[in-house]
């Protein structure tokens, strides 16, 4: 708890709030050289979510113009794209890809990403998630919203015996656009890319 209200002090100071007026908090042992820790966490996190946020922008950009070479670099090298899809049934089922060019060998894929509209274009909020409904509409709220939410990814059934647990972990951002599409952002070694797209429709089972 020390630790916690301490920590809230750092950040408020750095904030330019006056520390005179936080009652509890020894403020006199808040050093210079904790304040400018204090000030670069605050401008890594603001930094970080601008980095985010351009690429978010970036990829839906090259995603609905058809830019496979821009689209290519934001999926790792290494764990390529993973698209979650039922376009065969009820049961979900998961696909890796290498890169966009085998998208083009899924006629059902392909044609999904070709019936995205414009609105998938919406920049994110940052908001908590909304949930699915299933009535006049399929989902809570409407709109494109952004949380560290994972909406449950881990627990889907084509995530057997943990397969997936790993590039699981590194997702940092779920983005729920709810005209169209579901996008998991990872960040690895300081990049971001886009490790799994979920393209199934709400309600359609």
């Amino acid at each position: 708890m020390k630790q916690l209200a301490w920590f809230f002090s750092l950040l408020l100071f750095a904030c330019g709030v006056n520390e005179s007026k936080i009652e509890g908090i020894d403020n006199s042992i808040i050093s210079d050289y904790e304040v400018v820790i204090a000030e670069k966490f605050l401008v890594d996190e603001v930094d970080s979510t601008v980095r985010f946020l351009n690429f978010y922008k970036n990829f839906t950009t090259a995603l609905f113009e058809g830019k496979m070479e821009i689209l290519n670099q934001c999926f790792h090298p290494d764990y390529g794209v993973k698209i979650i899809e039922n376009f065969s049934g009820a049961m979900p089922q998961i696909i890796s890809y290498a890169n966009s060019s085998y998208f083009d060998h899924d006629e059902p894929v392909r044609k999904a990403f070709e019936n995205l509209d414009s609105l998938m274009l919406i920049q994110p909020v940052f908001e908590e998630l909304p949930e699915i409904i299933c009535e006049d509409e399929f989902y809570s709220k409407l709109g494109c919203f952004v949380s560290e939410e994972k909406n449950n990814l881990d627990q889907h059934p084509w995530n057997v015996e943990g397969k997936y647990n790993d590039l699981l972990s590194s997702i940092k951002y779920t983005v729920v656009n709810t005209y169209n599409i579901t996008i998991y952002c990872s960040e690895i070694d300081n990049k971001w890319y886009v490790t799994f797209i979920d393209l199934r429709v709400p309600c359609q089972a």
